[in-house]
């Protein structure tokens, strides 16, 4: 709320508001420039607002709604001055205000010291209010005089530059921005009635709502950081905040500070620049969205599958993403693939986004709904579908096979992690997910109809673990619209309780009967440790990585990318990939180095799971690698986004070449790509963005960061760098 001014003894608290959506069209730019969209930054980058105390003429400023010591104390005017706050200087911060008879003192910092501008306005008996009525980002003086307001739109003396009528001379009068636009406009309370006029416009009220009681104090505040105020109402020490512009309870009730102190609100630090990233010339096209939640890896763990979609819908390829906000709002965004017009909305989805297990999977099926799955580390299935083919907008939070007869436990939906859809031949889904917990959890697996858009159970337990284990999975379809499995057990929460790397596909579509690589049946499900066949026994204590990826080669035989040390004991990235006759595994070499993945929870590690993509059969396939690190050799930048990939002789050559797709780090970034374009098309498109990452699922107070989907030139490459010594190949 831009406006801000004493009212007797109290401010506001508030917290969420009401989903705005926002459209917008980013700029396509060269590879090495920044791409900017104003809209998109300032619907993510406001700051929220805090408290201050006022007692005399200290002031105790908080930096967020919180009991406890003020973050910081300063001393301003005199104890019977009138103070306002207000941000006079349009730098995103609120400063005070004092008036004294019709002359206002006003203060650029939060500190002592004499006014930075002294202006006259108004009559010493007016009532003041603070607000940008404008939308320049500026508060400058309004007085009323009974039901008529006299706006001055800069710190300047001199006649009002707009004067219009609202309400009644008794009304109770705020000024607020209630619908996210930037802009202050009038709302007026009559008891515990609100009428709120969206314009500086004589007329009726555009919404009228009812909150709290006639005996309430009442405030409006942004107190979540999304633009847009909402009430709250104060009784004694207790703040009641209701989160939208409609009657009913509060959404939250909190208590701070003491019944008789008096209390502002506002944003008393700057807005975070959003973290932006540099480009390489081996990005060869690139698109911004919006700004995205960056405090870890929610947005961009290797476990997305898929974090970027694509599919044809009515004749034309749709390419979808997804990500959190900073606020927790799950955002889409969509485009006609060559088209530069991306369309990015949020949705009424929220998750909990402090936990980067609670990542976002998108799926498109074949008649072109969207069907999303977010926030859940075993908890309760979070799922919604898309209202119409093509469409942004979901629907309500549903159940997948749970009925009316069978519970949200018997239908394996209460204990939720890793959801995966994946497309089948037909344009259905499979969608894959753990029910349990780590070191003891089964792999569940359904199938959509896409026809009658209804869900059925194909396994309630398809990889067991026999309350020991869990297992660990990739996945992906090939053209026959088989599924192949590839996994790593885990016995414990504990990363380096990994081991071995199992495989397994299915014998159709129906993916109810299962083979080994050369085509012996497993028998019943669940597939267990007794029977599963191994790619490469890997013992625990090696530091291999779980949840990385898999494709399929030209002949549709599989590829498998993931990490442990080697003989050497070096961390590397290994490729294991099956030529239709038997299993092979390269150490590419890249990296030099050990990594310790020692302890539960998401990590905050130097490298980050490679994906893979790959073109060509067998020993002669191109591999491609994604990943980012900060041990690789040859690299002449640290812990940026990378592609490594096979030179000519493929992967049976053995050297590794690698280029930056960023010039910077991008801390702790996990790659992804749209699988369905690659295998479609042959082109690579990820989803990059700066995102960072603290152990044991911890966050790092991070600005919110760019969200780009990027190009990959894999043409011919001059001067390609070797990872690895100059003339020495890497073992194989």
């Amino acid at each position: 709320m831009h406006f801000r001014r004493l009212l007797g003894a109290f401010a506001a608290l508030v917290l969420s508001i009401a989903i705005a959506l926002t459209d917008l069209a980013p700029v396509q730019s060269s590879p090495v420039a920044h791409a900017s969209s104003p809209l998109a930054h300032a619907a993510a980058t406001h700051v929220p607002e805090s408290p201050v105390v006022r007692r005399g003429a200290q002031y105790h400023l908080k930096h967020s709604m919180s009991a406890g010591a003020a973050d910081e104390v300063f001393t301003y005017g005199r104890a019977g001055d009138e103070v306002w706050f207000a941000d006079t200087d349009g730098n995103g911060t609120d400063t005070p205000v004092v008036r004294r008879v019709s002359t206002l003192h006003i203060r650029h910092s939060m500190s002592a010291g004499p006014a930075d501008v002294v202006v006259v306005y108004g009559r010493a008996g007016d009532a003041l209010f603070f607000a940008d009525l404008d939308g320049d980002g500026t508060d400058t003086p309004v007085v009323r005089r009974g039901a008529e307001f006299h706006v001055r739109n800069s710190l300047t003396s001199g006649p009002a530059d707009v004067v219009f009528r609202y309400g009644r001379a008794a009304d109770q009068v705020f000024f607020a921005d209630l619908d996210g636009d930037g802009t202050d406009t009038p709302v007026v309370r009559r008891g515990a009635e609100f009428h709120v006029r969206n314009s500086l416009t004589s007329g009726p009220a555009d919404v009228v709502f009812r909150y709290g009681r006639a005996t309430d104090q009442v405030f409006f505040a942004d107190l979540d950081g999304d633009g847009t105020d909402t009430p709250v109402v104060r009784r004694g020490a207790e703040f009641h905040v209701r989160n939208s512009l409609t009657s009913g309870p509060a959404d939250k009730v909190v208590v701070y500070g003491r019944a008789g102190d008096v209390v502002y609100f506002g944003r008393w630090r700057a807005p975070l620049e959003p973290l932006e990233l540099e480009l390489t010339s081996t990005v060869s096209r690139w698109w911004s969205l919006s700004d995205a939640y960056a405090d870890n890896t929610v947005n961009t763990a290797a476990f997305r599958r898929d974090s970027v979609t694509s599919g044809v819908v009515g004749g034309e390829r749709l390419q979808f993403t997804a990500y959190y906000d900073r606020l927790g709002r799950v955002v889409l965004a969509r485009r006609v693939h060559g088209s530069d017009d991306w369309k990015v909305e949020a949705t009424q989805h929220r998750g909990p986004i402090t936990d980067a297990h609670n990542v976002i999977s998108i799926g498109l099926d074949g008649q072109g709904y969207l069907h999303v799955a977010w926030g859940m580390h075993g908890s309760p299935l979070a799922y919604a579908r898309s209202d119409r083919p093509g469409s942004m907008t979901l629907g309500p939070r549903r159940a997948m096979v749970q009925t009316a007869a069978l519970t949200q436990a018997e239908a394996r939906e209460s204990s939720v992690t890793y959801p995966q859809f994946l497309p089948t031949t037909d344009g259905d889904l499979f969608f894959l997910y753990r029910h349990g917990r780590s070191g003891n959890g089964d792999v569940v697996l359904n199938r959509l109809d896409s026809r009658s858009q209804t869900w059925s159970r194909v396994a309630d337990n398809l990889i067991g673990g026999e309350g020991q284990r869990s297992a660990y999975w990739q996945a992906v379809t090939d053209d026959a619209g088989r599924l192949h499995l590839s996994w790593t057990y885990r016995e414990t929460s504990d990363v380096m309780t990994n081991w071995d790397v199992m495989y397994a596909v299915s014998t159709d579509d129906t993916a109810t009967e299962w083979v080994r690589s050369d085509g012996s049946r497993y028998g019943a499900l669940p597939i267990t440790v007794q029977d599963a066949e191994r790619v490469a026994e890997i013992p625990q204590q090696s530091n291999l990585i779980n949840q990385t990826h898999m494709t399929l080669d030209d002949d549709g035989n599989p590829f498998i990318v993931t990490y442990h040390d080697d003989d050497r004991g070096e961390t590397q990235y290994m490729v294991m990939y099956h030529d239709g006759a038997r299993w092979h595994s390269v150490n590419t070499g890249v990296r030099q180095g050990r990594v310790d993945l020692s302890g539960s929870g998401t990590l905050a590690l130097p490298l980050s799971r490679p994906d893979i993509a790959v073109r060509g059969s067998g020993s002669d396939a191109e591999v491609v690698l994604l990943v980012r690190d900060t041990a690789l050799r040859g690299s002449e930048q640290s812990n940026v986004a990378t592609v490594v990939r096979t030179g000519k002789g493929g992967i049976g050559g053995g050297a590794w070449y690698l280029r930056d797709l960023t010039t910077g780090p991008v801390h702790s970034w996990e790659p992804t790509y749209d699988t369905r374009l690659w295998q479609d098309e042959g082109v690579l498109e990820v989803y990059l963005q700066y995102s960072a990452q603290g152990n044991h699922e911890t966050t790092v107070e991070t600005p919110p960061a760019r969200v780009y989907v990027v190009r990959v030139d894999l043409g011919d490459w001059p001067e390609l760098r070797r990872a690895g010594d100059a003339d020495v190949a890497p073992p194989a």
